[in-house]
This record gives structure tokens, sequence and C-alpha cells, in this order.
């Protein structure tokens, strides 16, 4: 226990004399002069801001011990080689880590199937911290991509530059745009294929509901009778057969004849 509480000092050591250091020089400011007492503590948060993001990115390697020997995605045994820095862009400035970098055990003459797809170097920190195969952090890049949205990619650079510790061109701007653009067009294909099937299927159950209310509203269905059935409807008629609605049918065919016969002959008279 009292080891890892000695490795979590030494671990912030950095953080606390770079303090001190911005208490002393706030002391050294002249009463009054409140813009510059302003800018100091403004950029020694920076300096704070880098030291502990050095010191929290460094726990694992102070609270575990490393291994020194691990296997590697390409199948082969990888050698810990010793500590490499790399520099990260974030929104406190510059910032150098140092991490445990592997390199994997294999001559490629005995095995040049699996050495050609072998990176032959890793980093596992990388990836546990997300910044593989970048050297920026994702607080950056959503800051500039903020800056882009509203304004040209000079003007987010400049912008950028006057608020942070960071010197950024236009060029870096649009490639730290690219990835966002990526997942942006993304996101705008997933929700126009959702509102598309949205679409098609309120389509379909209109098409259902208006198919339920046509069959609804038929009550009754009239159907054209063929030339066989009309004569021998009219003879039932002539002979009295069949039984009460047909011969009701007739009766009404014959007063609607003997109307339209009247009103034949009063219009030619």
């Amino acid at each position: 226990m009292e080891t890892n509480e000695t490795a979590k000092g030494a671990q912030y050591q950095a953080a606390e004399q770079e303090l001190l250091k911005v208490i002393e020089e706030i002391e050294g400011i002249e009463e009054g002069d409140l813009k510059g007492l302003e800018e100091k503590i403004y950029q020694g948060i920076f300096k704070i801001g880098r030291k502990l993001m050095e010191g929290g990115m460094q726990k694992g390697n102070v609270s575990e011990p490393v291994p020194t020997k691990m296997q590697g995605e390409c199948g082969h045994q990888q050698k810990l080689v010793g500590y490499r820095s790399k520099k990260l862009l974030t929104l406190k400035g510059s910032v150098e880590w140092k991490r445990a970098y592997y390199q994997c055990q294999v001559e490629t003459d005995k095995e040049p199937d699996k050495a050609a797809k072998c990176s032959h170097g890793r980093a596992p920190a990388d990836e546990r911290w997300g910044v593989q195969g970048t050297r920026t952090t994702p607080g950056v890049q959503q800051l500039i991509s903020y800056f882009c949205a509203m304004l040209t990619l000079e003007e987010a650079a400049e912008t950028f530059e006057r608020l942070l510790p960071l010197r950024i061109s236009a060029r870096q701007a649009l490639n730290l745009m690219k990835p966002v653009g990526k997942a942006l067009a993304q996101r705008e294909d997933e929700v126009v294929k959702v509102l598309f099937e949205e679409a098609v299927q309120a389509k379909t159950q209109e098409e259902e509901q208006a198919s339920q209310k046509i069959r609804t509203d038929i009550e009754r269905l009239s159907i054209e009778l063929d030339g066989i059935e009309a004569a021998d409807a009219s003879w039932q008629c002539a002979h009295g057969r069949g039984g009460t609605e047909t011969q009701r049918r007739c009766l009404s065919r014959n007063e609607s004849r003997s109307s339209v016969s009247g009103r034949t002959r009063a219009r030619t008279v």
C-alpha cells in the first residue's frame, strides 16, 4: 500500500512543482495589474494541465508492472524493447507521453507468410487510450470541427491558436475534419435509410386501410346477368313461374315498362 501511494506521489510530482512555479509567478505580479494576473493564471492552467495529463496517462505503468513479453495480433511473440515517446496535441497543449513498445521476435526467412502480415511492433497503451495511428485527442478534434463548421479553415485555425497554446494550420484543420465528416455522412445515410423504411411502411399501412374500407363499404353487390339467364327470367315472368321474389321483380319491370310506354304515347300525340 505504501508503495502504491509513493508511486502516485511521484506520478504527479511534476504537476505539484508546476503549481508552485505558477504561485511564485503570481506573487511577483504588481498590485493592480489585473490583465497580467489573468494572463498568468490562464497560462498556468495549461502548464499544470499538461503535467496532470502526462501523469494520468502514466498511471498504468506506475501501478502495475509492464510485461516483458506478450502475444501479438499477428501470432508472434513480442518482446519489450523499451519506452518510446509520443507527442499528443491536447486541449492543454502538446503533451509528451512515454509508453512501452514491443517488437515481434520472428525471422522473415523462416516464416515469410506470417512476416508479411506482421506489423513488427506495437504500443498497447496507444490502443488502450484510443490514439493508435493519431496524435490528436478527441477534444481537439471536437473543438476544431466546431470552429470549421462556422468559419473558414484559415479562420478556424487562427481562432484555435488564439484560445489554446497550440499551433495549427488550415491543412491540419482539414485533416482533423475528415473523420468527423465521414462519421456525419454515415449518420446521415442511416437517418435517410430509417426515414425511407418508415415511409414505405406508412404507405403499405395506408393501402391496407384503404382496401379494408372498400371491403366494408360494399354491403350489396349486383352482378349483371348474361343473355341466357336474362332469357330464362323473361320466360318465368311470362309464364308466372318462379318464386315470390321473381314475381315481384316481374311486376316492377312491367310497371316500369308501362310508365315508359305511356310517356312515349303522350309525346307522340
